[in-house]
């Protein structure tokens, strides 16, 4: 359980770091959100989002392996996992229909696997 919760911290934290560069003009806005942001103040806004629910990730995960405890309830962590496992699932489903390749084929198998190791997380 650790070394999949490792891998899937590692992958959170280099999206966040993608999401800041986004942010910061880094890489262009118009590879995210389905190709459908208009402008800076949009970016910004939804890459807010990005950002703070990835840090809502990591922070579960980090109580579902038990670096952090902030309860003591394992089926809070599980029902947490398939929470994520849910989130990245429909993520996956969306990034796939985006007209931008880079989303669809990059980012649909990045979030592809995340599903699939929040899946195993909630599971084990």
């Amino acid at each position: 359980m650790h070394l999949i919760g490792i891998i899937f911290l590692v992958l959170c934290s280099l999206l966040i770091v993608f999401h800041l560069l986004v942010m910061v003009g880094e890489i262009p806005f118009h590879i995210v959100w389905g190709s459908r942001l208009k402008n800076r103040k949009e970016m910004i806004k939804f890459e807010l989002i990005s950002i703070s629910t990835l840090l809502i990730i990591v922070i579960l995960l980090m109580q579902r392996l038990q670096y952090i405890s902030i309860w003591n309830n394992s089926s809070i962590d599980r029902g947490a996992m398939w929470a994520i496992f849910t989130l990245f699932a429909l993520n996956t489903l969306g990034n796939f229909q985006s007209p931008n390749k880079f989303e669809k084929y990059g980012f649909g198998t990045l979030t592809l696997i995340l599903a699939g190791l929040s899946l195993s997380l909630a599971v084990i």
